[in-house]
């Protein structure tokens, strides 16, 4: 059977369609972003997984972006490198969230809140009681990979919050309240701690000179307006 970490150069060719999507498509995505972002969710860890395993032994644990033609043995030739298709994978991943500045106001608080229903759905699941602590290094990156993907909306929220930085009107109070929320309610200290540290990385950029300059203007655009 095919390994949960294997991805075929189909499965590549299947999530090109699915950022594609989500460039051209993003300004009327409305609720349907949040099964993209699912999607993403998915193919940020398994980068994260193929990052951690570079330069080290070709092993089962470990994805490999491959051609179908390899399942037939170790004689076919892939005509897709995995790096090649590794660095397509992690460039369309940014793109999407980079080119989030061009959607309008109504898409842009769409993908947020979308941003946000995951964020809470995957900070929900991972609540379970404390396990006792293991020290193998399978198991402690088992932990790392639980815990970036669990993190996954809330990271792509500041992402997104920074990106449209000179927006901030539009949606400080929608990302002020949920992160609220996590820091008083969540019984998780690292996501109490990252919602913390989120806030204060949202407010570093808003006060950041480039935001306040006349091309990324802090009041939603009226720069150059006179007094």
């Amino acid at each position: 059977s095919t390994s949960p970490y294997t991805l075929t150069s189909k499965n590549v060719q299947v999530l090109k369609v699915m950022f594609e999507l989500a460039h051209s498509l993003g300004g009327s995505l409305g609720t349907s972003w949040y099964l993209l972002l699912r999607t993403f969710q998915q193919v940020d860890v398994f980068l994260a997984i193929a990052q951690e395993s570079a330069g080290g032994p070709s092993d089962a644990r470990w994805p490999r972006a491959r051609s179908e033609s390899q399942n037939a043995g170790p004689a076919a030739a892939s005509p897709h490198p995995p790096d090649s298709e590794l660095e397509q994978l992690a460039s369309w991943m940014a793109g999407v969230f980079d080119t989030t500045k061009s959607l309008d106001d109504d898409a842009l608080l769409a993908l947020i809140n979308a941003l946000i229903n995951l964020s809470t759905d995957s900070l929900g699941a991972a609540q379970s009681p404390d396990t006792p602590a293991q020290t193998s290094p399978s198991t402690s990156l088992h932990a790392n990979l639980a815990q970036r993907q669990k993190m996954f909306g809330c990271n792509k929220l500041v992402e997104v919050t920074s990106i449209n930085i000179g927006r901030i009107a539009l949606y400080a109070d929608l990302v002020h309240s949920y992160f609220l929320s996590v820091i008083l309610s969540n019984r998780d200290p690292f996501a109490r701690q990252t919602a913390v540290e989120s806030v204060a990385m949202v407010i570093q950029t808003f006060l950041a000179p480039e935001a306040q300059s006349p091309t990324a203007p802090a009041d939603g655009g009226r720069a150059g307006e006179a007094d």
